[in-house]
């Protein structure tokens, strides 16, 4: 008969026997189960923790068109043309009216490929756990790579004075926005009615932009717009007011300097070398506002836009590339896959994206104005 040990006792108030052996010399239970032992560690198939960069404001100041050839003309009109007065008084009733300007001329632009890739073994795309897509994933690198350098190329031209002929300003520190003795309304305020076509968007950095909506002048505007909007409110809701947002946001600085948008460009670049250490900087120069004139869309009898983005409609066929589809939109980053059988002894593929554009400045001065060294 084999020794048996009472552990505990049962529901009916008897005992459970166990077998003496299922214990080690010390009493304890050879075979208790704790926490750690009843589970393995495998990856959550809900969450993939990632760091996406801050939104891309680019095509906010530099609109996309469609072209069907990576380079061709478009026609301009001079600057001056709807600027000018001829005299309309006739000298005498057989005299010939005098004549209005009707000038034309043509400028250019030109498409240039861009391209990135990512290989995948084939080995990874074969082994992954859910909810990995590996794919998937390294055409979202490629993509966020692209971007990137696109809003990089967008924020150089927009902060490029040379890109605006005289109408820029480099500001004394006495007028800078961190200078809260200074008057950064009037500062703006001047640079528009400078312009010869009035800006309908502010692109501005995150620096430059906190300092502005902080400046005593900025909230002053805002304190006053509340006190009158109460007033409104007492006069003719019975006494129910509505208040302006307890902090600055990008749609009242847009309305005090009557603007559609504020554009506020808070994406980061890593400058830093490869395998050393970060060294994150602001895209967007952090001392210059821009004022600009954006139009989404070309008109075909007169457009008066600061920039666009030409984007060629579809890429080389027939070979290593694929055609894209000639919609009437503006054609997206063009992805493919490429296989490689001898890459890593097992194959794989690359995740190629690409795309062809021209970021070009149309109006220049004429609907554009940049103020340069804004904050210390």
């Amino acid at each position: 008969m084999s020794e048996l040990i009472l552990t505990r006792g049962d529901a009916a108030g008897g005992v459970q026997r166990t077998p003496a052996r299922l214990f080690d010399g010390a009493g304890a239970a050879a075979s208790a189960l704790s926490p750690e032992t009843v589970h393995i560690n495998r990856p959550l198939t809900n969450m993939v923790a990632a760091y996406p960069n801050r939104e891309y404001m680019a095509d906010r100041i530099a609109p996309l068109v469609r072209v069907d050839a990576l380079s061709d003309l478009y026609w301009v009109i001079p600057q001056k043309q709807m600027f000018q007065a001829p005299n309309p008084s006739l000298v005498s009733p057989e005299a010939n009216p005098n004549s209005v300007g009707s000038a034309l001329s043509t400028d250019n632009y030109n498409c240039r490929y861009y391209s990135l890739m990512g290989f995948l073994p084939g080995a990874t795309l074969r082994n992954a756990d859910a909810p990995l897509n590996p794919r998937a994933q390294v055409a979202k690198k490629v993509k966020n790579a692209l971007l990137l350098n696109r809003e990089i190329r967008v924020a150089a031209v927009a902060t490029t004075a040379a890109n605006y002929g005289t109408s820029t300003l480099s500001l004394p520190a006495s007028s800078r926005f961190d200078d809260p003795t200074s008057d950064p309304v009037k500062v703006i305020d001047d640079a528009r009615r400078q312009m010869r076509i009035l800006p309908n968007r502010m692109a501005i950095g995150h620096e430059a932009f906190l300092a502005l909506i902080r400046h005593p002048r900025i909230k002053e505007l805002i304190q006053g717009r509340a006190a009158l909007m109460i007033q409104s409110d007492l006069s003719t809701n019975a006494g129910m007011s509505t208040v302006s947002p307890a902090r600055m946001n990008a749609a009242l600085l847009a309305s005090i300097f009557e603007l559609d948008e504020v554009v506020v460009f808070k994406g980061l670049v890593d400058n830093g070398p490869d395998g050393g250490a970060e060294n994150l900087q602001p895209i967007w120069t952090r001392d210059a506002v821009a004022l600009l004139k954006v139009e989404e869309q070309p008109n075909i009898m007169e457009t008066a836009t600061f920039m666009y983005t030409f984007r060629f409609a579809g890429v080389e066929g027939g070979g290593a590339l694929v055609s894209a589809a000639r919609t009437q939109g503006v054609p997206p980053i063009e992805f493919r896959s490429v296989r490689d059988d001898l890459a890593g002894g097992l194959g794989g593929e690359y995740e190629i994206g690409v795309h062809a554009d021209d970021e070009k400045v149309v109006g220049a001065g004429s609907t554009g104005y940049l103020l340069t060294t804004v904050i210390t």
